[in-house]
C-alpha cells in the first residue's frame, strides 16, 4: 500500500512540475511576443505640404495659386506594424506663394488668405491633424482649422521601417463646411468664385 501512495505522490509531483513548466513557457512566449512602441518625429525641413487653390471664372477659366504651408511638428507612435496614435501641426502663418504672377499680387493674395475672410491666422495660427489610422495606403483623421473640425482621408504611399516613416500622395479637400466668408458667392458676379476644393501634395518624412 505504501508503494501505491508513493507512486501516486511521484506522479502528482511530476504533473505539478510539468504544469509549472507549461505556465513558465507560456509566460516566456508572451514576453517574446510583446513589441515595444516606437515614436517617429516629423522632419519639418524635409517635409513639404503644397496646396493649389482655384479661382473660377465661368466654366472654362481656372485661375490658380500654388504655395506651401509648413508642417511644423508631429509624431506617430507604432507598435510593430500596428498604428497606435499620431498627430501633426501646421503653422498657418507660413502660408506662402513662392512663384506668384507678380510680387504685388502674391502679397495681396497671401494677405487675403491670412485675413478673417479665410484662415484668420492672427487668431488661429495653428491647425492640427489628429490621426485615426495609418497604413501603407495612407491615413485618416480629423483636421482642426479655424476652430472647426472636419474628417479627412489622405491617400498616400506610406513606407514604415524601423528607422523612419515616409508618405507621398496627392489629395483634394473640400473646405465648404468651414463656411469661410471668402468662399461666399457674390450675387453680382455669380460666375466668378473661389472654389472650396483645394488640391494638396504631401511629401512626409519622419525619423526615430
Amino acid at each position: 500500500m505504501k508503494k501505491v501512495f508513493l507512486s501516486m505522490f511521484v506522479l502528482a509531483a511530476l504533473a505539478s512540475t510539468s504544469c509549472s513548466g507549461e505556465v513558465a513557457n507560456e509566460e516566456s512566449a508572451t514576453e517574446e511576443k510583446a513589441v515595444e512602441k516606437t515614436t517617429y518625429t516629423v522632419d519639418s525641413e524635409a517635409t513639404t505640404l503644397e496646396w493649389t487653390g482655384h479661382y473660377l471664372i465661368g466654366e472654362d477659366v481656372d485661375h490658380s495659386h500654388t504655395g506651401t504651408v509648413k508642417v511644423a511638428s508631429g509624431t506617430v507612435v507604432m507598435e510593430g506594424d500596428k498604428f497606435v496614435e499620431g498627430s501633426f501641426t501646421m503653422d498657418m502663418t507660413t502660408l506662402n506663394e513662392p512663384n506668384p504672377m507678380s510680387e504685388e499680387m502674391g502679397q495681396k493674395f497671401i494677405g487675403h488668405m491670412n485675413s478673417a475672410d479665410y484662415f484668420n491666422t492672427a487668431e488661429f495660427g495653428k491647425s492640427t491633424f489628429t490621426l485615426k489610422s495609418l497604413d501603407k495606403d495612407g491615413m485618416t483623421g480629423t483636421l482642426s482649422v479655424i476652430g472647426l473640425e472636419m474628417d479627412v482621408d489622405v491617400p498616400a504611399t506610406v513606407t514604415i521601417t524601423e528607422s523612419g516613416i515616409t508618405a507621398a500622395g496627392e489629395f483634394t479637400l473640400d473646405i465648404a463646411s468651414l463656411n469661410l466668408p471668402g468662399l461666399a458667392i457674390d450675387p453680382e458676379n455669380p460666375d466668378q468664385r473661389v472654389s472650396p476644393k483645394v488640391d494638396f501634395k504631401l511629401n512626409l518624412t519622419m525619423t526615430k
